[in-house]
């Protein structure tokens, strides 16, 4: 991944860092659930498949 970010102009100290940030968030580094949707919404979180199925007829032609 690093080499991808340098190819794309990053330069090396900070592509690397990058990738490691990313390698982390792969392998579950970053993987923690917080309370930011019911704190902001004052509703409790949904699975995507959750809100696609209260929202389907949002999207389909009338």
């Amino acid at each position: 991944m690093a080499l991808g970010y340098r190819a794309g102009g990053i330069p090396a100290p900070f592509a690397d860092a990058l990738a490691a940030v990313d390698a982390g968030i792969a392998a579950g580094r970053e993987d923690r659930v917080s309370t930011a949707v019911l704190d902001l919404t004052g509703r409790p979180p949904r699975t995507f498949a959750e809100f696609v199925r209260d929202h389907a007829g949002e999207w389909t032609e009338a």
